[in-house]
């Protein structure tokens, strides 16, 4: 995930997004407790009913 959310700044920086985006998004660091990992996620889609 750290990865994901730093190469993502770098993809602003290269297109001279940066400062637009920071206006909108914040990235932030959570530390995680010793011993803890991130369990990823994901969105499934729902077919239409």
């Amino acid at each position: 995930m750290l990865a994901m959310s730093t190469g993502a700044e770098e993809v602003g920086e290269r297109w001279g997004t940066e400062k637009r985006e920071r206006e909108f998004y914040r990235v932030v660091s959570v530390p995680l407790p010793k011993g803890e990992v991130i369990e990823a996620g994901a969105f499934e889609l729902m077919p239409d009913n």
